[in-house]
């Protein structure tokens, strides 16, 4: 009986004291639920009512994704929130410990710790959880059930929303209990809760960045040991919970990952809040009412995180002064010096900084010197392991008859084939595993002489490279190849038909992918527009045709044929989204050459000519060109640029009479010669060809034409 009346005796005190915390939180969902639901819906159904929105169809889809977005787990906008409110949450439920005299009163009411710790939790969780609930009531049901919007499949998207977010509340909002057990302050329990919320990410990126800026080979490859450091977190654990929960054509993908699912994801957090809660119990029943008024509880306990803080802090100043102050840690003894000489003096002023918070004393601040140098010590050695590469990450190069297998492959690539690009890491993985076989001599032999990696002094393509061993292990490294060189051995890759498929990755293009087409260089007489949507049928066959054709010619023939149009392939921007798995390629141009027979019969049979251009043209001044000519060549449009001092802007035009009249009255001079007179580069832009000229106007009519342009609204200037 006395242990109930003290339990609530207990929750009355600290419900009176900290009923502001309940408000603010209401408040804050006010604007983040109920309000923009409420404009959103407002919004929509205006349009639907003015006939802006087509079908009735589209309308509840509309209502459905704003359901999501607002009330469900689509709004990204409350991670942050959930975050914010569970330290303030712990902070008002825990609070009485940064008091003395509280402590000691609450300590001695006839409450067992155990249980005083289960209703200081309860206190702090139901301050933040009751106004959330009571947000997500007046959106849903009260303006839902007023909009319309309340449906069975709305009502398990807003379940799901509340179910998501009260999970990962939870597990955040332990964990800042845990960091409230451990202090005395409250200044030092938000600063822990901050460190226990984000050390994890914080340290998993600055490896990242430590091996990327040290290792001249280094590939990263996704997966789980490269994304671990992001699972060391409740904050980001709750990032690929909420993630999973959406529709898989909008998902991002950041959870491209062993805990892409919400399941494991949910499991994860389950145990970030089991793990941190009892942890935190037990601290809790063993804490001493001393210990309030004090920065964290035991002095072994500052130590630890004095250190833990010192080591990523000094080698992150390492890093960064080193960028600041542009040193080449990665190339030279004396830049590596420099920057561990930086994260020596980063660790050591890092660690003052934590004594202060401590001691709040500027006396004490380099006090304790035995974890000040275990500090400085660790960031020196985190650095040192990087900047002289201790496991020779580097130097690695298998023997040739260690191998397998093995594949290259560029991300961004250019030849006469066209331009091509394969858009993330997952894709090059991909890539290279579906190209990797045992005739890998051309491949060895040219990385061989390019080994060391990247280097300041040598710009070229990065070349990512798989090493598959004869042990069944994968080995990724990077390279940078100098142009000329990949080029060289692209030409003789295309020597031989077996392996053009490998350079030429349009083969590659899926057509169930392709949202459109973009034809550049053509006439299109049927369509009268530049831009061709294809799908199903007419992608499926375009694909082949355009990959039988690449697959008849090596570069070499290519590079003597003059293209006739060029293609441009997009992929539809939601499978880009949700795609996790495979190797997919955005293509950014493929050119089309006369020797492309059956390509260009297909869009003859689509009603597009083909104009095969004059090349004897390209030897004639520009003065001479004729009407006549603008018409068959096609010329879309005449661009002059200033070339002179005496300012900078451009002057176009795509009227025939105007082109032909600028063209009959110009008179080309030698490039970089100039006068008192305006001289101007001149380009005449027809298909994907460019003419281009330096010239000097010589009729003042036409002079003053380009100035009224450059005057009005179709110039530009600055």
């Amino acid at each position: 009986m006395m242990s109930g009346i003290s339990s609530n005796k207990f929750l009355k005190m600290e419900m009176r004291q900290s009923r502001w915390l309940p408000a603010l939180i209401m408040a804050a969902g006010i604007f983040l639920y109920p309000i923009p639901y409420l404009m959103q819906l407002t919004q929509s159904s205006e349009q639907y009512r003015s006939g802006r929105l087509s079908a009735a169809a589209e309308y509840v889809r509309i209502k459905t994704t704003t359901t999501y977005a607002v009330l469900g787990a689509g709004n990204f906008i409350a991670l942050a929130a959930v975050a914010a409110a569970a330290v303030l949450a712990a902070a008002v439920g825990f609070s009485y410990l940064t008091s003395r005299e509280r402590t000691d009163f609450y300590h001695s009411l006839a409450i067992g710790r155990r249980r005083l710790f289960r209703l200081a939790y309860a206190h702090g969780w139901l301050s933040a959880v009751v106004p959330y609930l009571c947000c997500m009531l007046l959106a849903y049901p009260l303006i839902g059930g007023l909009l319309g919007t309340v449906t069975w499949e709305n009502t398990g998207v807003v379940l799901t929303g509340i179910g998501s977010s009260l999970l990962a509340f939870t597990a955040v909002y332990s964990v800042c209990v845990l960091a409230f057990c451990l202090c005395g302050r409250i200044l030092t329990g938000i600063l822990l809760s901050g460190m226990l919320l984000g050390y994890g990410p914080i340290c998993y990126y600055l490896i990242y960045v430590l091996a990327q800026q040290s290792f001249q080979t280094y590939f990263y490859r996704p997966g789980v040991w490269g994304r671990l450091g992001l699972y060391l977190s409740p904050v980001t654990a709750e990032y690929f919970f909420i993630n999973g929960l959406r529709p898989g054509s909008i998902r991002s993908g950041i959870a491209d990952t062993v805990f892409e699912s919400p399941l494991a994801a949910a499991v994860l957090l389950l145990l970030y809040a089991a793990a941190a809660g009892l942890l935190a119990g037990r601290l809790f029943v063993q804490r001493k009412s001393e210990t309030a008024g004090e920065a964290l509880i035991s002095r072994r306990a500052e130590t630890w995180i004095k250190v833990l803080v010192a080591i990523p802090g000094g080698a992150f100043w390492g890093l960064f002064l080193g960028e600041i102050f542009n040193v080449n840690w990665s190339g030279h003894l004396s830049g590596k010096l420099f920057c561990i000489g930086f994260a020596v003096l980063g660790a050591f002023l890092v660690g003052g900084i934590i004594e202060f918070i401590f001691t709040a004393d500027l006396k004490n601040i380099f006090r304790h010197w035995r974890s000040a140098g275990i500090g400085i010590a660790g960031a020196a050695v985190i650095l040192s392991f990087f900047a002289f590469d201790w496991i020779g990450y580097d130097r690695y190069f298998p023997k040739q008859n260690e191998l397998q297998g093995m594949a290259v492959a560029a991300a961004d690539s250019t030849t006469a084939a066209g331009y091509f690009y394969i858009y993330d890491t997952n894709a090059v993985v991909e890539v290279l595993r579906s190209d990797c076989d045992e005739n890998f001599a051309r491949s060895y032999a040219m990385l061989e002489q390019y080994r060391e990696g990247r280097t300041d002094e040598q710009k070229g393509i990065t070349v990512h490279v798989l090493y598959r061993l004869r042990s069944g292990k994968e080995k990724y490294r990077s390279y940078s190849i100098p142009a000329d060189a990949w080029h060289a051995y692209l030409l003789k890759q295309t020597e031989n038909p077996a392996e053009r498929e490998k350079v030429y990755k349009c083969s590659r293009i899926r057509s169930e992918e392709l949202e459109e087409v973009s034809v550049s260089g053509w006439e299109l007489l049927s369509t009268g527009n530049d831009t061709l949507s294809l799908s199903g049928k007419d992608a499926e066959e375009l694909v082949r045709v355009l990959n039988k054709d690449v697959q008849r010619y090596s570069l070499a023939e290519l590079q003597d044929m003059k293209p006739v149009g060029t293609l441009r392939f997009s992929l539809r921007n939601e499978e880009y989204a949700a795609r996790r798995d495979g190797a997919f390629y955005e293509v950014g141009t493929i050119y089309v050459y006369p020797g492309y027979t059956e390509t260009i019969r297909w869009f003859t049979g689509k009603g597009i000519d083909v104009i095969v251009l004059d090349e004897a043209v390209e030897t004639l001044p520009i003065k001479e060109w004729n009407k006549d000519m603008l018409v068959s060549m096609g010329v879309e449009s005449l661009e002059m640029y200033s070339g002179t001092a005496n300012g900078v802007f451009s002057f176009s035009t795509s009227g025939k009479d105007e082109i032909l009249q600028v063209l009959q009255n110009v008179e080309q001079v030698q490039e970089g010669v100039y006068s008192d007179e305006e001289t101007y580069y001149l380009y005449l832009n027809y298909g994907m060809n460019t003419k281009s000229a330096m010239v000097r106007v010589l009729d003042a009519e036409v002079l003053k034409m380009i100035n009224e342009k450059y005057n009005g609204a179709s110039a530009t200037g600055e």
